[in-house]
């Protein structure tokens, strides 16, 4: 699917004739946490969205829906931190009020959304709090029968989980006329251009989840290659037959579920896709590199890539127009473990695009986002959603809109 092209008839070109109030808005607000726990105050998401949010409430009230974390993961929590950090983010004439699950669909709530004005903008607490979430179901979706009759239009701008079948984002055209938003319609943009050029192209992808892996595969065995760090690069050399030590042979055992293995294999079997050659263990709190014929000897965890496996990759990628990275190649919050940080540091340059949230706390961590942005580069909100995209995927809530809404 070309989304540039066929949502052609849904993008914001006029705030001022298209956004009419008040205005149902899902965003993207999901942020990475600090040591203590807290929301990274100057995360890049939470910096596009206050913009894009104080932008849209000039012109209509908002009712935006957000999520933070999955249920079950170590990051699942409140937006009530996001909304704290909002009230300082936002322009001081645009007010913001937080939603709690209790008064979701409260019928004194309803009647504050119908008298809601520009300048005011009411935050729901975490969709994903609710089971229907990930249950959509036109007929009986909570969202459609709450919203419709007083929301006037939508904007789906959650680009980071456009890849997803969220009741939230699904649930838009059937309220009211959906518009995709500027970040999104941008990010899309960029996506698809990479996708149909015929220039060289690198992906050099790392991360902890393996849910990519699928993904990988798709895009590799379109021509792109890709060198792999994180959990996804030692599964490839594990499925290659190495031995990677006792402890991470277990770890991707544990890591990975049989989909993610047999995919994983596919990704073995590329020839233009490479592991690392070496790598920096934690051992008895020790930090060391060792090469990857060694790795059996030991019983460290790996952290991150080695500089050989640096300097390989800057090599390859040296070779290539259009270069992009999509997680973090090791465990990037410890400073001891930044070799994917020194690989940034020598490929930094026009047409190298950074995928994801993680991906750009690496950057804001580093102190390397300004420079990206100065050299040329592109920073994306998008990481699993564009990968998604790149491998040839459709999103499922902008097959909606074109569905219900073909303008």
């Amino acid at each position: 699917m070309e989304y540039l092209q066929e949502m052609k008839g849904h993008k914001l070109v006029n705030l001022y004739s298209q956004l009419k109030g008040p205005v149902l808005l899902r965003v993207d607000l999901n942020s990475p946490k600090d040591n203590e726990g807290m929301i990274v105050a100057n995360s890049l998401r939470l910096r596009i969205n206050a913009d894009m949010m104080g932008l849209y409430a000039q012109h209509a009230g908002l009712v935006v829906l957000a999520h933070q974390g999955r249920k079950g993961d170590d990051d699942f929590g409140s937006l009530k931190e996001q909304h704290r950090l909002l009230l300082g983010m936002l322009p001081r004439d645009i007010e913001i009020e937080f939603i709690p699950h209790d008064a979701a669909f409260a019928l004194e709530t309803r009647a504050k959304i119908a008298k809601l004005a520009p300048g005011h903008i009411m935050l729901y607490e975490n969709v994903r709090e609710f089971d229907f979430e990930t249950k959509f179901d036109a007929k009986t979706c909570p969202y459609i029968n709450f919203f419709k009759g007083v929301i006037n239009t939508c904007v789906n701008d959650a680009i980071g989980v456009l890849h997803r079948k969220d009741a939230s984002m699904r649930a838009l055209p059937y309220i009211a006329p959906t518009f995709v938003g500027m970040p999104t319609m941008s990010e899309i943009w960029i996506m698809e251009s990479v996708r149909n050029s015929k220039e060289k192209k690198v992906l050099i992808s790392g991360g902890k989840k393996p849910e990519k892996a699928d993904n990988l595969k798709a895009i590799h065995m379109s021509g792109i290659e890709g060198l792999t760090g994180g959990v996804v690069g030692q599964a490839i050399a594990r499925m290659r037959g190495h031995d990677m030590g006792e402890s991470n042979n277990a770890y991707i055992e544990l890591t990975y579920s049989q989909d993610d293995i047999e995919a994983a294999k596919m990704l073995a079997s590329l020839d233009n896709v490479s592991h690392p050659l070496d790598f920096v263990i934690l051992e008895n709190g020790e930090t060391r590199t060792v090469e990857l014929g060694d790795l059996r000897f030991s019983k460290g965890l790996i952290c991150d890539i080695g500089p050989m496996t640096v300097e390989e990759y800057a090599r390859r990628s040296e070779e290539k127009e259009i270069r992009w990275r999509a997680g973090p190649l090791g465990r990037a919050e410890d400073p001891r473990f930044r070799n994917g940080v020194e690989l940034t540091k020598r490929i930094v340059g026009p047409r190298l695009a950074f995928l994801g949230g993680d991906t750009a706390h690496e950057l804001a961590q580093s102190g390397l986002e300004s420079l990206i942005k100065s050299a040329g580069g592109e920073i994306m909100q998008g990481g699993g959603s564009i990968l998604h995209g790149l491998a040839g995927k459709n999103y499922p809530s902008l097959d909606d809109i074109l569905e219900l809404q073909r303008k």
